[in-house]
């Protein structure tokens, strides 16, 4: 399947859509419930009850039509509705697409459960979200994916030259590696209250659909903070090239107390420093 056309001259780096989450299907029910049998009705309702209580108004005051005023008040109502849809319709756009890279990069990882790994999703912390956390033989490992639209028609690129990222040849919006990071050092906190103990963790930032140059990989690994800088496919090979610094107890334990934070957490986020 051809990449998805986002924004004039550029597209989305995924190249499919990914597959469906388990109870994707009775989600999507939820959602069609919730606008066809609850949102619609009762905004039709609302618009009734404000129609028949402006009836009565006119009947209680003896006011006539005024359509002027009404017509100007529709007016500006419309124009509003029309900004707030379009900008809108841009946020929904990019929320869709970052939606859609955590999907497929955490349906990628989910792979590495064949090989012992322990992998959670969408780990809540306080006004952030984890993307990904692998926990392994060869370590704990916290990814943040940056699905970021592509130019069409050519070749684009992502390089790191030991300070600053830079996407398709321009500085990256932000600090995305110092993000990644940050969340490394939360998820190691997390994991030292939970366990008593202090397991390092490595930032791991991908760019799904990107080419990442070889010698930008180096200079992030050679980087004062190392992280790992790629695409998520070749993080399996990554993996494997390293020697097992965790004890399988150790991944059994981390992931036991880490899932259970996750489900006390529930729709709420996890404090490490509340544990």
């Amino acid at each position: 399947m051809p990449a998805k056309k986002t924004t004039r001259g550029r597209r989305s780096p995924l190249k499919g859509s990914p597959l469906r989450q388990a109870g994707q299907s009775v989600d999507d029910q939820i959602l069609d419930l919730a606008y066809d049998k609850v949102l619609t009705p009762f905004l039709f309702a609302a618009f009734l009850v404000v129609t028949a209580a402006l009836e009565w108004a006119k009947e209680l005051t003896g006011a006539g039509p005024n359509p002027e005023i009404w017509t100007a008040i529709a007016i500006i109502a419309c124009g509003i509705a029309g900004v707030r849809i379009w900008s809108a319709r841009k946020r929904l756009a990019q929320l869709r697409q970052g939606r859609d890279g955590e999907i497929a990069v955490g349906q990628f990882l989910d792979r590495l459960r064949e090989e012992g790994a322990q992998v959670f999703h969408d780990v809540p912390g306080p006004g952030f979200n984890v993307d990904h956390v692998v926990i392994a033989e060869q370590g704990i490992f916290v990814v943040e994916t940056k699905t970021w639209s592509k130019p069409n028609g050519r070749k684009a690129c992502i390089d790191f030259d030991g300070k600053r990222l830079y996407i398709d040849g321009q500085p990256a919006i932000g600090d995305p590696a110092g993000q990644a990071r940050a969340q490394a050092a939360w998820i190691r906190r997390l994991i030292r209250e939970l366990t008593g103990r202090d397991f390092r963790c490595r930032a791991v930032l991908a760019f799904p659909g990107w080419f990442i140059e070889p010698e930008a990989q180096k200079r992030a690994m050679a980087s004062k903070n190392p992280f790992w800088l790629l695409e998520p496919k070749a993080f399996p090979h990554w993996l494997r090239r390293r020697d097992a610094v965790v004890k399988k107890s150790d991944v059994r334990l981390i992931s036991f107390h880490l899932s259970q934070a996750v489900r006390r957490a529930g729709r709420g986020s996890i404090d490490a420093e509340a544990l």
